[in-house]
């Protein structure tokens, strides 16, 4: 099913979103691995991305390996990797930066082995992931200490995650508490926000035309083309999205394109000679 009309084979960057694109919890989605490997033929460049800050990259990285997808640990990027780069980008001082980290698994780790001091005692940022260990106390002191001058960063504005359960209460949920009680509106790292794009920008040496997102959540996949410039977006329904959802999109939520699944791409190469050329 398609809303509008765009040649993806002449796009040279393609950025995937992961769950409910590339795999549903711990199943591949029908060709996926197809498809990728057939972007790699045409000298297309790939990079995946995620807000949730659960699982360390390496982890990621493992999981789709053993599901069967060829990546380097520079194909992929995570909302943990951006604010981290985010936060060193905006360092000018030398000592080691305090962060009061609300999160859980991967993150803690993350940030630990990039050096940050985890402190709640006046830190230089208050950040707030994933945390389903989260209680008053956390939020009290993040709010505290964001009260009392700290930069204030929450990963990404989902409202909830995808889970066993149905779902579970998202990064954006979690912040939403403390800009509410402080009265100051957080930098936004993950997706649609710029700086996860510009960050997955950079990894693949791309320019923002010549860029296409690939996604299953339209607030923030679908969004992205719009809030980072991007060529186009593509919006798949094998993830949150249902096409009787599609159909009644509007405004920075509509994509270019309606896929039933990752797999329709491939039908965009069917017709292209590949003679090594990317667009210009």
């Amino acid at each position: 099913m398609q809303k509008q009309s765009l040649n993806l084979a002449i796009f040279n960057y393609f950025i995937f979103d992961l769950d409910g694109v590339i795999y549903k919890g711990d199943q591949l989605i029908d060709g996926a691995v197809d498809t990728l490997n057939l972007l790699t033929r045409h000298n297309k460049t790939f990079l995946f991305v995620t807000n949730h800050t659960k699982y360390t990259k390496g982890k990621l990285v493992r999981k789709l390996r053993n599901l069967g997808v060829e990546l380097t640990d520079r194909q992929l990027l995570t909302a943990s990797d951006a604010a981290i780069d985010y936060i060193k980008k905006g360092k000018s001082y030398f000592r080691s930066i305090k962060v009061n980290l609300v999160g859980f698994g991967g993150i803690i780790e993350d940030f630990r082995s990039e050096g940050f001091e985890l402190t709640n005692n006046r830190p230089d940022y208050v950040v707030i992931a994933w945390d389903p260990e989260v209680d008053y106390e956390k939020i009290y002191l993040a709010t505290r200490n964001v009260r009392e001058g700290a930069a204030f960063i929450v990963t990404s504005p989902d409202r909830y995650i995808p889970s066993e359960r149905g779902f579970e209460l998202g990064f954006g949920t979690l912040g939403a508490s403390v800009a509410y009680a402080t009265g100051k509106e957080p930098i936004y790292i993950g997706k649609p926000y710029p700086p996860m794009l510009k960050s997955a920008m950079t990894l693949m040496g791309a320019k923002r035309e010549e860029t296409v997102i690939v996604g299953d959540t339209p607030e923030t996949d679908i969004k992205s083309q719009y809030l980072a410039g991007l060529g186009g977006s593509v919006l798949v329904l094998t993830g949150n999205t249902t096409e009787k959802d599609a159909m009644a999109l509007s405004g920075d939520h509509v994509p270019s394109i309606v896929l039933s699944s990752i797999k329709e791409i491939q039908k965009y190469f069917s017709s292209y000679r590949f003679k090594g050329e990317r667009l210009e």
